[in-house]
């Protein structure tokens, strides 16, 4: 694979560095994806910060747990106490880190030898400093052998082409890894290298210009939208949208197939995803004629779809339509300073001032929320029009 190539593909800009030579140029909300996805570091500090696994709400499908809800601490963790805390939401993001919102970013690349420490970048901010100039400008994609540690690389890649067809993108999402009672069999899953998904609550976000048919969005930015001022209130015509579910996994080289269907076979037993498929750079042909395949053509992703449809449970979908919509309204919480959300969970619990407030309420404050009652919140606060 040619790095720069797939990125030039992509419609990214590819510029001469002092530094380093080349290097990709992407605007803040792109970055943004790119970090979130991959795990590559913005250099504001010595050790790097990357904006991968910070919106966390859960990490367990509640069709695979009767239904419940268990929170994950993540986009808000718990103190000492169990009290909620704020952990990553948008608003403290922009506060901590507010460099990360604004501007250009430049992607470059830096290939660790084979016994090399991973832990590089204090070194390249030290080289970047030496030229004058700023390493808050910077991303560090960092990897080893092209075809051994590049997942999340694909992983990006593959949303990047589900962006365009207006689905939320989700890499490394919650499924379950325990045993799982269905069909009088005793079933284990894992955890899908990507997931896209549509729901019919999808025009309440295409009212706020967040989706649209060709215009998808990564689920880690959903607590940000404020950041990148994404939300707009707009005339839209009401669309019927239906649950779907897309899930894959992303493996390096074809030699590693076998695992990849593997995986889908008990990802498919479940009858959840409507299409599953394999993710190989070079693997054009999976043999199989129910998932479909994800591959690299002449530095191009392609997808071509299954022959055969898989089976789903439609019972099974609409638990996981309300799982899936409890996430977004969580997810879209984050673009509300947290004293605010404190001070709304409070009133609806008709709580006092100095009451103290755990993860239970917040959930029974998003269950029992619309995500357009959020939406509204959320643009009343800030004072969009």
């Amino acid at each position: 694979m040619n790095l720069l190539e797939i990125f030039k593909n992509l419609n990214f800009k590819i510029i001469e560095d002092k530094c380093f030579k080349k290097a990709v140029l992407m605007s803040a909300e792109d970055a943004f994806d790119f970090s979130s996805v991959v795990g590559s570091n913005y250099l504001i500090n010595d050790n790097g910060i990357s904006m991968k696994g910070r919106n966390e709400v859960f990490i367990h499908r509640s069709l695979f747990h009767n239904n419940s809800l268990i929170y994950s601490p993540g986009l808000y963790g718990r103190d000492v106490n169990l009290e909620l805390q704020d952990e990553n939401s948008g608003c403290l993001l922009k506060n901590k880190f507010p460099s990360i919102f604004k501007g250009q970013k430049k992607i470059i690349f830096i290939e660790l030898k084979e016994n090399e420490r991973s832990n590089i970048e204090n070194k390249i901010i030290k080289i970047i400093l030496d030229k004058k100039l700023n390493p808050e400008d910077y991303i560090l994609f960092k990897h080893r052998d092209l075809y051994k540690n590049l997942e999340p690389f694909l992983e990006w890649i593959t949303f990047k082409f589900f962006e365009k067809k207006g689905y939320i993108f989700e890499n490394q999402c919650p499924f379950f890894q325990q045993s799982f009672k269905y069909k009088n069999k005793s079933l284990t899953g894992g955890i899908p290298d990507i997931s896209a998904f549509k729901l019919s609550s999808f025009q309440i976000l295409y009212k706020y210009n967040i989706l649209d048919e060709k215009k998808g969005i990564l689920i880690n930015k959903l607590p940000n939208l404020i950041n990148f001022n994404l939300i707009k209130k707009i005339e839209k015509k009401p669309t019927t949208l239906k649950y779907e579910l897309i899930l894959g996994e992303v493996k390096t080289d074809v030699s590693y197939l076998n695992q990849a269907i593997n995986q889908l076979t008990k990802y498919s037993k479940v009858e959840l995803a409507n299409r599953l498929y394999t993710i190989i750079p070079n693997c054009k042909n999976n043999n199989n004629n129910y998932f479909g395949e994800g591959f690299i053509s002449k530095e191009k992703f392609f997808i071509n779809e299954s022959i055969n449809k898989i089976n789903v449970n439609k019972d099974n979908q609409k638990v996981d339509e309300d799982w899936l919509n409890n996430s977004i309204k969580l997810n879209l919480l984050g673009n509300l300073p947290f004293e605010e959300l404190k001070r709304l969970i409070k009133k609806r619990h008709k709580m006092n001032k100095d009451s103290k407030i755990y993860s239970s309420h917040l959930l029974n404050y998003a269950v029992n929320s619309s995500v357009e009652e959020i939406m509204e919140t959320i643009i009343n606060y800030h004072g969009i029009h």
